[in-house]
């Protein structure tokens, strides 16, 4: 026979080899925990595991039954870990610093904890009550616009994304006010919901037509000769802003339309006659015919 074997160097919990008789026995150096116990040292109790908590079962301030925590008096929590406090201290923790009602007078509190009323289907929200979720603004008929646009979170709309203002009425799209040269509102305006607010003497859906000012042509006039002949006082970045335009060979059948404008001018690059036709669309954009060749004099 051999004494390889003992029966007292196992690993020890709360003091006592494998927990204790009641959590396991030791053999040759290793831990047989009973039943209910695991671990090297049988220090996990299964029945208990909802008891635990960092400062040991039920916080040390109660006793683990059926894996729940029957606490001590004064203490509670479903492991022990709040202490009871006098009724005034627990009132006080349910008042806002900003005002002397108990839960906004929108709830009862319990042992320092907001329990907040329900109005209708809505329910207070918040640590002292103070939120709704429907106090917010209406737009066209719906809380926030609708679910589309926005939520309302403690009484104000929270818009999503596209929508802005405080119902979410607002649109951020822009394309409406896009002007043929590129700019917003042709730059003489403002653009706020997708319309239009025009400066001075502008007018018009994107504020282009001015009855005082430089016609249609001569607006566009720079926009023909960047992207088409390359010429113009016009940037890189300003050239791409500008609408699209349409290349033909003649404008002859264009021009017949009622809703397009002839334009004519000088290149003062190459001295060379430069036509172009403009048609104002159902969207209120401009359309540009250009004739892809200019008239030079031999």
């Amino acid at each position: 026979m051999y004494c390889e074997c003992d029966d007292f160097s196992c690993p020890t919990s709360n003091g006592k080899i494998c927990g204790g008789r009641r959590q396991g026995i030791c053999q040759c150096g290793k831990c047989r925990c009973h039943a209910n116990y695991k671990g090297k040292a049988c220090e996990r109790d299964l029945q208990s595991q909802n008891c635990s908590s960092p400062k040991g079962v039920c916080s040390r301030r109660g006793n683990c039954q059926n894996n729940r925590c029957i606490c001590q008096p004064n203490y509670f929590g479903k492991k022990c870990e709040f202490r009871l406090q006098s009724e005034k201290n627990l009132t006080a923790r349910c008042i806002d610093g900003n005002t002397s009602s108990v839960c906004s007078d929108r709830g009862d509190c319990v042992l320092g904890i907001c329990r907040c009323h329900k109005f209708g289907s809505y329910r207070y929200t918040g640590q002292f009550c103070e939120c709704n979720d429907y106090s917010c603004e209406y737009f066209d008929g719906k809380l926030c616009g609708g679910i589309k646009q926005g939520v309302c979170v403690c009484g104000e709309c929270q818009c999503k994304k596209g929508f802005e203002g405080s119902s979410c009425s607002l649109t951020k799209a822009t394309d409406k006010c896009m002007a043929s040269n590129g700019l917003l509102c042709n730059g003489k305006g403002t653009c706020t919901n997708n319309v239009c607010t025009c400066i001075g003497t502008y007018r018009g859906p994107t504020c282009e037509d001015c009855p005082t000012c430089v016609n249609k042509c001569e607006r566009m006039k720079q926009c023909v000769l960047c992207k088409v002949f390359g010429t113009g006082t016009l940037t890189f970045e300003q050239c791409i802003k500008c609408a699209p335009i349409h290349l033909v060979d003649s404008l002859d059948d264009i021009y017949t339309k009622k809703t397009r404008h002839l334009c004519l001018f000088i290149d003062d690059y190459d001295s060379c006659r430069v036509r172009f036709a403009l048609e104002q669309r159902p969207n209120n954009k401009m359309k540009t015919y250009v004739i892809r060749r200019k008239e030079c004099e031999a």
